[in-house]
């Protein structure tokens, strides 16, 4: 396992050096996975409103944010890559009150994938 350092430009003009695991082939895409979340992580610790979370991932990282749980929840199917996790896990948040509710918004997804996962098994 190897590890590298990424710079993550943080909101006061300064950067910090983050390590980053590098966790699969597609390096590039786990890593914007990760200064996603750590930025988010980061934006939410320093006091910046869920707002402006939105707007800076969406903005620096070209995820789609504009969505609800609600929205991704019909058409959502299990994706182990960040780009297709890490998107629907920061709506999740965005959309919940505090930590539980964060937590019942995101469980549905899953569930809802392992019902099919069963389902096709069992057949």
């Amino acid at each position: 396992m190897s590890f590298s350092t990424v710079n993550i430009e943080l909101t006061d003009g300064g950067t910090d050096l983050v390590p980053i695991t590098e966790l699969g082939p597609d390096r590039a895409r786990c890593i914007k996975g990760a200064q996603a979340t750590a930025l988010a992580v980061f934006m939410a610790r320093s006091g910046a409103s869920k707002g402006e979370i939105r707007h800076e991932i969406a903005h620096r990282f070209g995820y789609n944010l504009a969505r609800t749980v609600a929205e991704v929840r019909p058409d959502y199917r299990w994706d182990v890559s960040c780009q297709g996790s890490v998107p629907e896990a920061i709506v999740a948040f965005l959309d919940s009150c505090d930590v539980e509710n964060a937590i019942r918004l995101a469980m549905p997804l899953l569930l809802h994938v392992a019902t099919k996962f069963k389902r096709v098994i069992e057949a």
